[in-house]
């Protein structure tokens, strides 16, 4: 069993930027998770070529979580920072339940100490599904063969080589209570509220509930992920190298998302199983000892990945809201990454669109197309209209972007000396992939932005024409205005050019980097005064640095910032703080 508590209390005093009102906030979270393990496992030898094991397991656990939350908003007084010191209190008291049970078997063969064969089962029922589909089955089998021990003579040039293969099934539960339908006391931020502009459900003393946004299903299957994988493993040159290489490739059905439902239902969505998303990808992982001596070794480690993420069913739907939505729209759409950057472009030639009433690709730029002498320019050309600006397409929510990178990759080096100093670092990098820098995007509108000092200077949208500087970076621009100098000025910042104007893509940068992740120093101490002086074995030193230095194209604070901390959808730059770089010393006493 396992109990902890959290008690938290935050106040904000009169005149804070945030609430000048003041505001207090009281909190108190419970967790309880009782789990219990009972297994049994049995081992033979049958014959000197054949060994096996056979386990049967279950377990139970139950987790109960119970969170009381005060926020009471505008002090009384300036002190103290209590409940009962504000003029307005809403409190949220909330309490989940989770019971999970699971049975498992396991049995593993050992053939000719070369063949290894294991397989299981498993069924877990879970009180998060409905009443009439609560237990499920997934079954997982791996075969692995060292075949350098059954083909003569291949140990003397390779030191060992093994092929692999591997297939499983596992599932994920929904939240908790995503099944039932409840109704609940709300307050939505409205005009014509009370003094507070918050409409409430309770008012004058009359009662009242609301419905949920997002409907339940009482027939919730479990998100359930096929997988396959297959690899290669093998040692070269006498201990020098050694090297793995991994495929796989997964599908994941019945995913669990809230899909949209008509307005006119009573509910925004519904929680059902709406998607299917596939996984495939390469792992290759390598290790170097160029120097193996006593009093000197070095090792270098290599790790290279790519998966490729796509969404292949949405059961009916064309979009999929993911992620928290707050400024930023993200998406699951069939033939994308899920948690895609969705949003506004501007007018582009070459889509098929229609600018005020004018269908853009089959009219001349004398008529407000693109087209000039009857030539289409580039696909993709940026649409400019009468006065040199371009226009924001509003009509079509298009896949502007995903933050899955290309790839990534790792370099770990250590260095041991004389069996006392060790010296390590650790490179991270991280290609393609990119990032919404709204902080950019919002300091644009604000005009604090470092780029708006070009305020009220002239400029053309598109490469330099006539003597005049070329403004947003399109290499191509067509339409009635193209090549107009124009004024960028407030205007243009705080509305079309700006991240309150609904424009997402001048925002989406390259969020590829490489990262010094760590660097340390150790020492380890065993000589005889250690023992006699402080009555110890050995004692260790080390020094390390973390996050030290990032090499990025990417304009914003750090690459790897996210809005939320690890969720689903990556990539949201918000005004977040980068990660921590941190300096740790640590002294290791060993008995």
């Amino acid at each position: 069993a396992d109990y902890y508590t959290d008690s938290r209390l935050e106040g904000l005093p009169l005149g804070n930027s945030t609430t000048p009102v003041g505001q207090v906030i009281r909190a108190d979270f419970n967790n309880y998770i009782r789990d219990h393990n009972l297994t049994a496992i049995a081992s033979h030898t049958f014959t000197p070529w054949f060994q096996g094991t056979f386990t049967l397991g279950q377990n139970l656990n139950s987790t109960d979580f119970h969170q009381i939350y005060d926020l009471g908003n505008t002090l009384i007084a300036p002190q103290p920072f209590v409940i009962t010191n504000t003029v307005q209190v809403d409190a949220n008291d909330m309490e989940t339940l989770v019971h999970r049970e699971s049975y498992f078997g396991q049995a593993t063969a050992d053939l000719w100490d070369q063949l290894f064969l294991t397989a299981a089962l498993r069924n877990d029922g879970f009180s998060t599904f409905g009443n009439n589909n609560r237990r499920h089955w997934f079954p997982k089998a791996s075969a692995a063969w060292t075949f350098t021990k059954a083909i003569a003579g291949l140990s003397d040039k390779i030191d060992y080589a093994k092929v692999r293969a591997a297939y499983g099934e596992t599932g994920r539960e929904p939240n908790v209570y995503s099944t039932l339908n409840s109704f609940s006391v709300g307050r939505f931020g409205e005009y014509g509220g009370d003094a507070s502009g918050v409409l409430r459900t309770i008012y004058m003393g009359q009662a009242g509930l609301i419905g949920p946004d997002s409907v339940g299903s009482d027939s919730l299957r479990p998100e359930r992920t096929r997988e396959y994988e297959g690899g290669l493993d093998f040692g070269l040159f006498k201990g020098w190298m050694d090297m793995g290489i991994s495929y796989y490739n997964s599908k994941t059905s019945d995913v669990i998302f809230e899909a949209p439902t008509p307005p006119s239902s009573g509910s925004l969505a519904i929680v059902k199983n709406a998607a299917t998303i596939t996984n495939k990808g390469w792992e290759i992982t390598s290790t170097l000892h160029p120097i193996r001596s006593n009093d000197l070794s070095w090792n270098v480690g290599l790790q290279w990945g790519r998966n490729r993420n796509l969404v292949t069913d949405l059961n009916g739907s064309s979009d999929i809201l993911v992620g928290s939505q707050f400024i930023l729209t993200t998406v699951a759409r069939k033939g994308f990454p899920v948690g895609s950057f969705a949003g506004f472009d501007f007018v582009r030639c070459g889509r098929g669109l229609t600018v005020n009433g004018v269908d853009i690709d089959n009219a001349d730029v004398s008529e407000g197309g693109c087209m000039s002498d009857g030539k289409a320019p580039a696909k993709g050309a940026l649409f400019i209209a009468d006065g040199g600006f371009p226009v924001l397409d509003q009509d079509n929510l298009r896949v502007l972007g995903t933050s899955q990178p290309d790839w990534t990759g790792s370099v770990h080096t250590d260095v041991t000396f004389m069996k006392r100093w060790n010296v390590s670092a650790l490179l991270d990098i991280r290609h393609g992939g990119q990032a919404y820098n709204g902080t950019r995007g919002a300091l644009y509108v604000y005009g604090t932005h470092k780029d708006t000092d070009i305020r009220n200077q002239t400029f053309v949208f598109g490469p330099s024409t006539n003597g005049v500087q070329g403004f947003h970076g399109d290499p191509a621009v067509a339409g009635p205005g193209a090549g107009t100098p124009v004024i960028i000025d407030q205007n243009w910042f705080e509305n079309d050019g700006g991240a309150f104007g609904g424009n997402i893509v001048d925002f989406l940068e390259d969020a590829g980097f490489t990262k010094l992740r760590e660097v340390s120093i150790g020492y380890h101490m065993d000589q005889p005064f250690v023992s006699h002086t402080f009555g110890l074995s050995s004692i260790d030193l080390r020094l390390a640095g973390r996050n030290l230095v990032t090499w990025t194209h990417y304009t914003g604070l750090d690459p790897e910032t996210q809005l939320g901390g690890a969720t689903l959808v990556g990539g949201f730059d918000w005004f977040n703080n980068p990660q921590t770089r941190s300096f740790v010393v640590t002294v290791g006493l060993n008995r």
